[in-house]
């Protein structure tokens, strides 16, 4: 039997139309991915397991700060006790861990052997590609939140005695929401802003809640001014972010041509799309991340960005630095310069500390006693 056959090649648009399914499909694959490995991370910090794992580390963290001359056998008893694996590196450095499963923990780092730092000596002098830089584990968003906090609370809000306890974002913005209930700073509810066309903030200001800025909505907040959202913010595109603003929530810029010039605490992870503009060289960008940084095409500017991870695509060229604890990865046409012109003098303005807390390189040697540490987080 013969089986006819059309002798004739597949014609030009069947050729286009065949690649353009594959490359669709393959998008949509990848998309499904990365959709997929978000919900398994979901999954995990929604998990019984996960709350005791981070239950146990933060217990851990406490009885450590509390008893700072426990014994080598004392630790190893604590760990056994808790199910914890509590490690010191050689510069007295605690790295405190409680497993999830074979490929997740949860893990802390806690040192009580500290030493003050010009913030520039020890992140802004480098831009974070070299060999030699290490991001020390307990400079953190938080870490830094918490050393600029004490002298905004004095210097800015005119409140003799600054909160001890200022350590973690939750502290923050239940210390700001006092403040707001006393009318010492400025309250605004999620609709208020959301209704501006221009969300311009003229004061400290407090928002308990998700701000969603629709399209074409600029966020201004005014010099000497910081903006403290207790919620996630959502933007989108064609957007300006200008000023000091403080999230304890993730921070998502959907679509395309976004501009920021501003210093991000974020709590949780940002997202950016393409064609970001970073900061000018008399006001750069920091953006300051406890979990992950993804931002796709397209970037370039004055910025420093210290996060967990951060993952970029291609067409990227930012003076200035990347810090990460884990991993940077990045497309094609990525350039990473330090920026000579960052005025120091002007951090404090920005919202940045100039001096920060970390462990000391020289433990035996002369060292404050003051205990820092990281909250648990996934790793």
């Amino acid at each position: 039997m013969n089986i006819l056959k059309n002798k004739k090649g597949m014609g030009l648009p069947m050729v286009l139309g065949i690649t353009v399914f594959v490359i669709g499909l393959s998008a949509t694959l990848m998309s499904y991915i990365v959709f997929q490995s978000r919900i398994v991370e979901y999954d995990i910090e929604e998990s019984e397991t996960y709350h005791n794992a981070v239950s146990d580390v933060s217990t851990a963290l406490n009885y450590l700060s509390q008893n700072p001359e426990m014994t080598d056998a004392e630790i190893l008893s604590l760990s056994n006790y808790l199910n914890v694996v509590i490690e010191q590196n050689e510069n007295g450095l605690y790295i405190i861990t409680s497993l999830i499963n074979e490929t997740n923990e949860v893990v802390s780092y806690m040192t009580g052997s500290t030493q003050i730092t010009d913030i520039d000596d020890i992140i802004f002098d480098f831009d974070g590609t070299e060999e030699t830089f290490e991001l020390s584990p307990v400079i953190t968003s938080e870490t830094l939140l918490s050393d600029y906090m004490p002298d905004y609370v004095i210097d800015s809000l005119n409140i003799s005695n600054a909160p001890e306890d200022l350590n973690t974002y939750d502290d923050v913005m239940n210390y700001m929401e006092d403040l707001a209930n006393d009318g010492i700073i400025d309250e605004m509810s999620s609709s208020e802003i959301e209704k501006m066309k221009t969300a311009v903030v003229t004061d400290n200001t407090y928002i308990d809640g998700d701000v969603d800025l629709k399209r074409d909505r600029d966020l201004i907040v005014s010099d000497g001014s910081i903006l403290f959202i207790d919620g996630d913010l959502n933007l989108q595109r064609d957007t300006l972010v200008y000023g000091n603003i403080i999230v304890n929530g993730d921070v998502e810029i959907e679509r395309n041509d976004i501009q920021i010039v501003a210093t991000l605490y974020i709590q949780g992870d940002l997202v950016i799309s393409n064609n970001l503009e970073l900061g000018t060289i008399d006001r750069p960008t920091f953006i300051f991340v406890t979990g992950n940084v993804e931002i796709k095409n397209n970037v370039s500017g004055y910025a420093y960005i210290v996060a967990e991870n951060i993952e970029m695509g291609n067409n990227i060229n930012i003076i200035g630095g990347i810090y990460t604890h884990q991993s940077f990865d990045y497309g094609e046409n990525v350039y990473i310069e330090e920026n000579l012109s960052l005025d120091v003098s002007k951090l404090y303005d920005y919202a940045v500390p100039t001096q920060i807390t970390t462990e000391t390189d020289n433990p035996d040697g002369t060292s404050d006693s003051e205990i820092v540490f990281t909250y648990p987080k996934l790793k």
